[in-house]
């Protein structure tokens, strides 16, 4: 049985470079069209998304996340960019939530997480959260915006950011809460290593803005 600390960066092991490019493909895929999905949540068009998440290459050769990214932000944000603008820090803010769950939950189930598929620097110990990281990113983009947060950050808004675990995504034609999906997410790639097929690899859907129900 493959163990699932396999170093990612050694082309002798089960992934293997065009096996990385594949499941990254993939990883595209998903978070451009959950970035269309905030777009037109938001009453907005969601322009050449669908197009640019149809024809992503094997390893993203052709950068097709980064053209995305550039038309989202675009549409998403009229006052600034992505980088310079009120919901700047915000965004930050949520996406460094969202990183640290996903990395607990990476380590937890035994991941080389400074071993990616995609990100691959020396200095950074996270590549592979950095990888996963990606689909679940707009979720944290759509509660920004749905709810107005913007500078300066009070601490109901860094609440509210870090209730992001707690908002429904879709995952394998289910519902169910942002760290079930990571969860999910991470077992799957467990069952794309072993069946070495990068189709097994299962990523979140954003469709709208929901809590989870407690009963």
């Amino acid at each position: 049985m493959v163990s699932p600390t396999t170093d990612l960066t050694n082309s002798t092991s089960i992934f293997t470079y065009p096996f990385k490019k594949q499941l990254w493909k993939r990883i595209v895929q998903a978070k451009i069209l959950n970035q269309a999905a905030v777009l037109t949540e938001m009453g907005l068009s969601a322009g050449p998304l669908p197009s640019y998440a149809k024809t992503v290459l094997s390893g993203d050769t052709d950068n097709r996340e980064g053209a995305a990214a550039s038309a989202y932000f675009k549409a998403l944000i009229t006052n600034g960019t992505r980088r310079n603008s009120m919901q700047s820090s915000a965004l930050d803010y949520g996406y460094s939530v969202l990183r640290a769950g996903i990395g607990r939950a990476a380590v937890g189930g035994g991941w080389l997480v400074s071993q990616g598929l995609h990100h691959h620097s020396v200095y950074n110990a996270f590549n592979l959260v950095d990888d996963l990281i990606e689909p679940f990113r707009p979720l944290v983009d759509l509660i920004v915006m749905s709810y107005g947060v913007a500078e300066p950050l009070g601490q109901r808004d860094k609440a509210l950011l870090a209730r992001v675990f707690e908002h429904v995504m879709t995952i394998d034609g289910k519902r169910c809460g942002c760290q079930q999906c990571i969860e999910t997410t991470l077992s799957s790639l467990r069952t794309a290593v072993l069946e070495k097929d990068p189709k097994r690899l299962l990523l979140p859907e954003l469709k709208g803005l929901e809590m989870v129900t407690v009963e």
